[in-house]
């Protein structure tokens, strides 16, 4: 909590000042006239202490940083949640970015500490050919480049192209993100972001039936996209806003954040800008 406090300090610090003046100007506002209406004896001192430590709780709770925030894409019917979560503990349609190879071994191809991997590992129990089948039976009309490679599938899709898997109660899309070069290493860029999302959320529009689809903070970390998380919600933002106004996607979308990314995402500022 404490460590909260000091984020939310250094985040507005101007706003802690007006914050502090205006709770205690308030609270003197309207708690004096009622002590004196009410015949209430407080003595001077404690009276102004008692003010002093109401204004400090007020300011506290207007500075604290937010962990979820909602608010509908302005003239559409589109309602985004962004808060920090669980990708794996959502439900209905989840997004799930994959190189551009749909690749499914573990290890040095897939990590397991990506999304990815994690799908792959503890969502499918390990069971790499339920992956596969999904993206060979779901993108049979997608075109495909052959490339020889010392490992993995070599069948090269678009990015943007996107793979369904149920399994479960959930609808998984798996889109392609990212690039990978001759190590196996994956890599985005911004326009490569963008250029995915809009084959994922086409691919979301004609078949996810209107339930809310989640998404992560894509591009980060292994991804290595090289952009701060806040700047990868404003893509992912500005995607859904570029698509929703084209035809309606869904009826919400959620962007879930990894706890690791709290202190660099200020979710009250996107609120701001985008409510």
């Amino acid at each position: 909590m404490i460590k909260n406090i000091v984020l939310g300090i250094k985040r507005e610090p101007k706003n802690v000042t007006a914050s502090f003046i205006f709770s205690f100007t308030l609270l003197w506002s309207f708690i004096e006239p009622s002590i004196a209406f009410l015949n209430i004896d407080i003595k001077g001192l404690y009276k102004f202490i008692i003010f002093i430590i109401l204004s400090l709780i007020i300011t506290i709770i207007r500075i604290y940083p937010k962990d979820k925030i909602h608010f509908i894409i302005k003239n559409t019917n589109t309602k985004i949640n962004i808060y920090f979560g669980d990708i794996f503990k959502e439900s209905h349609c989840i997004a799930i970015s994959v190189n551009e190879y749909f690749d499914s071994t573990l290890g040095k191809l897939v990590s397991d500490k990506s999304l990815h991997g994690m799908l792959i590992k503890n969502v499918l129990g390990g069971k790499k050919e339920l992956f596969d089948s999904a993206v060979i039976n779901t993108l049979k009309k997608e075109p495909f480049e052959i490339i020889q490679r010392t490992e993995g599938n070599i069948n090269k899709y678009n990015i943007g192209s996107t793979a369904t898997l149920e399994f479960g109660n959930n609808k998984y899309f798996l889109f392609a993100l990212t690039n990978t070069d001759e190590n196996f290493v994956a890599s985005t860029t911004p326009s490569l972001i963008l250029e995915s999302l809009s084959g994922l959320w086409n691919k979301v529009r004609n078949e996810c039936n209107g339930y809310s689809t989640s998404i992560p903070l894509i591009g980060k970390g292994l991804a290595k996209a090289g952009l701060p998380p806040m700047r990868i919600i404003e893509l992912i933002l500005i995607s859904i806003l570029y698509e929703t106004k084209k035809n309606q996607i869904t009826d919400q979308i959620n962007i879930i954040l990894h706890e690791s990314v709290y202190n660099e995402v200020d979710l009250k500022s996107i609120l701001n800008y985008w409510r």
